[in-house]
């Protein structure tokens, strides 16, 4: 099995455009930055993702991601996103974000074992801890050689899901329980990810609490902020790559 690493292009933009005084300076940023990730996953094939248009999360609540409309881009950042389309080959999501071709691609490749890739993610989003793939974290910066490889298992990655339906995501505008932060969070689900609680306890009292904030319009707000939450990795339904054009 050889290392495919697919990585977060769309969190890349904004990393290799911010704060740079020549667009060089990005390229730059970008090369050092894949070296490192090369590197350290001991990737022999790897992709690069962005968000396209039409991301249906838009038609189920039309203030998703609402604050970040106004939010100033970097001077850079339509030169950085263009170079990693026409450069680096990225594929380009269309009708959903870059998130779900990503885990949906980790897994066509595990499925699909005659191709003997084993799929490694590579971003620093949060979102992907719901998902049970091997997920490497960098840090920010292009020269920091530290780094995270975790190997994410069902139960860990259906309890980091449960715990974010009780605490939303204020940075994508999900809202969902006012006053829930991760130890309030915890409690409610009966412990900590270490603490094992059963996946019967933590269902059941995630619908306690959504009866408790919303009445009798708990469900239908239940099933909104998992279609918010939930990254699709149906790749008979998402558009992936077919090909991994860069072997190293």
């Amino acid at each position: 099995m050889v290392n495919t690493a697919l990585i977060d292009a769309d969190i890349l933009v904004w990393l290799a455009s911010y704060k740079k005084d020549h667009i060089y300076e990005a390229y730059e940023f970008i090369d050092e930055k894949l070296k490192e990730i090369v590197t350290n996953t001991k990737a022999s094939h790897y992709k690069f993702f962005l968000t396209g248009s039409g991301n249906y999360r838009y038609f189920i609540r039309d203030d998703y991601k609402a604050h970040r409309k106004h939010k100033e881009k970097p001077e850079f950042f339509d030169d950085v996103r263009e170079y990693f389309i026409r450069e680096m080959n990225a594929f380009v999501s269309k009708g959903c974000e870059a998130d779900d071709v990503i885990v949906a691609t980790a897994k066509y490749l595990l499925d699909s074992e005659e191709l003997g890739m084993n799929p490694i993610i590579c971003s620093i989003d949060k979102d992907f801890m719901i998902k049970p793939y091997t997920l490497y974290k960098w840090k920010r910066e292009a020269f920091n050689k530290d780094f995270e490889l975790i190997d994410i298992d069902d139960y860990t990655a259906f309890y980091n899901l449960c715990k974010m339906m009780l605490v939303g995501d204020r940075g994508d505008n999900i809202i969902t329980c006012d006053g829930i932060g991760d130890k309030k969070a915890e409690k409610i689900l009966g412990g900590s990810v270490d603490d094992k609680p059963s996946r019967y306890t933590m269902m059941s009292q995630i619908v306690r609490t959504y009866k408790k904030f919303y009445g009798y319009k708990w469900r239908l707000r239940l099933e909104e902020v998992y279609k918010l939450i939930n990254l699709n990795d149906n790749y008979e339904k998402i558009k992936i790559p077919t090909t991994f054009e860069f072997a190293l």
